[in-house]
């Protein structure tokens, strides 16, 4: 599984952050951090229909979910 996270960006003053960087809102503004994805890269690498095929729990849709490593997953069981 590969997330397609690309970087984190202030909603108010557009700033942009790593995804690696531990941070909860803009150093600048102190907004909030939306989370972007690479989406062009993800439709040459992602199949839409796999993900019908996977278990019916938000993490169907692991590569859109900012998450980097699969260890990090925690479910209470929540469905789809």
């Amino acid at each position: 599984m590969k997330s397609f996270l690309s970087h984190l960006e202030c909603t108010s003053c557009g700033e942009l952050f790593s995804h690696d960087q531990v941070i909860g809102t803009c150093t600048n503004c102190g907004k909030v951090l939306f989370a972007r994805y690479d989406l062009a890269s993800a439709r040459t690498h992602v199949n839409p229909h796999d993900f019908i095929k996977r278990q019916p729990s938000m993490w169907r849709f692991f590569e859109l979910m900012p998450v980097m490593d699969e260890s990090n997953i925690v479910s209470l069981g929540e469905g789809g």
